[in-house]
């Protein structure tokens, strides 16, 4: 009777734990579109393993390998993609590591550590869906042209003051705070 008793309540525990804590999802896998990446909804994901791999140098396309089958995505066609646990943003063609969302979109292509390729470039997009820009101040200007505080906050920038200046306890571009 004990054992009953006591294997009755390894099983609701277990139930319980099981319902309280949801997978993580994948490190790997495609975003197809921007409301995807909202939800975490990754086509053909997968974790770290041998066998599967999520093949990025492809200059039109990214492959999904898993074991013998290999699942081909057209850049063309989807929002962006996870690999190893960070997300990527495709635009036009073009690749933008995903570094903050919110009032706007942050991303970065980071150098290489080769001669110019130490050199971090950044851009940003209005919204998920809308096109990727230099991070600049014109391009901040036109995007947000209907924001008019910001608008005059940005043109009020000294020329000898960088747009890339950092907010010390969020860690975002000021004029993220600006928005």
């Amino acid at each position: 009777m004990k054992s009953i008793l006591i294997i009755t309540l390894v099983l609701i525990c277990s139930a319980s734990y099981a319902q309280d804590h949801k997978p993580a999802f994948p490190d790997n896998g495609v975003y197809l579109k921007d409301s995807d990446y909202v939800l975490h909804k990754i086509t053909s994901g997968f974790n770290r393993e041998k066998r599967y791999k999520l093949i990025d140098n492809k200059r039109d396309y990214l492959i999904v390998k898993r074991d013998t089958m290999e699942q081909k995505f057209f850049l063309d066609d989807i929002w962006g993609y996870r690999k190893n646990g960070i997300d990527w943003r495709v635009c036009n063609g073009e690749c933008y590591q995903v570094d903050y969302t919110g009032k706007v979109c942050i991303y970065e292509i980071p150098g290489d550590g080769v001669g110019e390729g130490t050199r971090t470039f950044y851009y940003f997009s209005s919204t998920l869906s809308s096109p990727v820009h230099d991070v600049t101040k014109k391009n901040l200007i036109n995007a947000f042209h209907d924001n008019i505080s910001f608008v005059n906050r940005i043109r009020q920038m000294p020329l000898t003051r960088s747009i890339f200046k950092r907010d010390k306890t969020t860690g975002h571009f000021v004029f993220v705070e600006w928005l």
